[in-house]
């Protein structure tokens, strides 16, 4: 009876041991419900709000309706700064992220077309242009591409108005059509490919954590070395800043966006319910990793909002402070390639943008 009893303790220390199952499919499921779609669906929303203040603007050109389409991108802008955090699945597959926001855009390219009266400018015309003459850029340079009186007089005054003004209206509504395929792709009415990220539990490439984690990795990878090393000027030899390679040249909106795409990479950890956060804390059996990304990523917000002032002006006024930022997001990119990686046991692949 004796050696019973120590056989039944023995099991018991054994299971109070083992390490209790994360539910995967719940936290992909908080991560869907509460983060993807609600994002995607308010850039579908946004980009047919951008698409009816164009129309405006067009349709009656004056500082108001300019100022009106400008705040429209800005906002439609951030909203998928947000949600390039989440470039998996369908969405990498049919390269709609480079479809909808491919930089730099072409300028010559897009005078060069709005010239050519002999072209048809239509939606057919755009769909088959290549993706740096459309998109979030294109409509960028179309509505910011000098100070505001000169650009009002580009769709009032000067040669081919009429034929901008379809340009910029066409190319608004490739974006809205666009980013309504993009939603459905997650939507539960749509593709509901939602419910496909759920259930792929698997570590393998076309699980939900591979992709997702990969989807992050690349993104902060592009944040540090293409929107803020590459005008720092780490990737040049002539130890010169050079702003003409950042983001968005025209409205001035580099640091909004970087702030939106670090807030879509927190809250795949933070989001309602569970989220990488949490299943990192029941791999590691502590929160110090977790805590490490979230400080990151608060400290590159906190560097942005302290610097005050737009990418470009802060490389001629403020380098140190933007050396700083580069040096929390490459630090950042650190912990999720490497640590966070090997937590979850997902192989990191080479990013899209990668040689850009």
């Amino acid at each position: 009876m004796r050696y019973i009893v120590l056989v039944i303790l023995l099991l018991s220390t054994v299971a109070c041991k083992k390490k209790a199952e994360f539910d995967k499919e719940q936290m992909f499921k908080d991560i869907a419900t509460n983060t993807i779609l609600p994002a995607h669906l308010g850039l579908e929303a946004k980009a047919n709000t951008l698409l009816l203040k164009v129309e405006a603007f067009v349709q009656n050109p004056n500082s108001i309706a300019l100022s009106e389409a400008q705040t429209a991108w800005k906002v439609a802008m951030s909203i998928w700064a947000f949600c390039e955090a989440y470039n998996l699945g369908p969405v990498k597959e049919r390269y709609l992220t480079w479809i909808i926001d491919r930089t730099p855009t072409n300028p010559t390219a897009i005078e060069t077309i709005i010239a050519d009266s002999a072209q048809l400018i239509d939606s057919s015309f755009v769909a088959e242009q290549s993706s740096y003459n459309k998109g979030f850029p294109a409509i960028e340079y179309l509505l910011f591409n000098t100070d505001n009186s000169k650009i009002l007089s580009q769709y009032t005054n000067l040669n081919n108005v009429d034929r901008r003004k379809q340009y910029l209206t066409e190319v608004s509504s490739n974006l809205a059509l666009q980013c309504s395929n993009l939603y459905n792709i997650w939507a539960p009415d749509g593709e509901n490919y939602s419910a496909t990220f759920q259930s792929s539990l698997g570590n393998d490439l076309q699980g939900a954590i591979s992709m997702l984690s990969n989807s992050m990795i690349n993104l902060t990878q592009e944040i540090a070395r293409k929107k803020i090393g590459k005008p720092l000027g780490k990737e040049a030899n002539d130890g010169l800043v050079h702003p003409e390679f950042i983001e968005s040249p025209y409205a001035n909106y580099s640091f909004d966006i970087i702030l939106g795409n670090l807030e879509g990479i927190l809250l795949a950890f933070t989001t309602m319910g569970s989220g990488f956060d949490d299943y990192l804390n029941h791999l590691t059996e502590n929160e110090d990793l977790s805590q490490k990304i979230i400080t990151k990523i608060e400290n590159a917000r906190v560097k942005i909002v302290e610097i005050n002032a737009t990418l470009k002006t802060a490389l001629a006024n403020q380098t140190t402070k933007v050396e700083e930022l580069y040096t929390e997001v490459r630090d950042l990119l650190i912990l999720l390639n490497v640590d966070m990686a090997n937590s979850f046991m997902v192989t990191v692949l080479p990013s899209d943008s990668d040689g850009d």
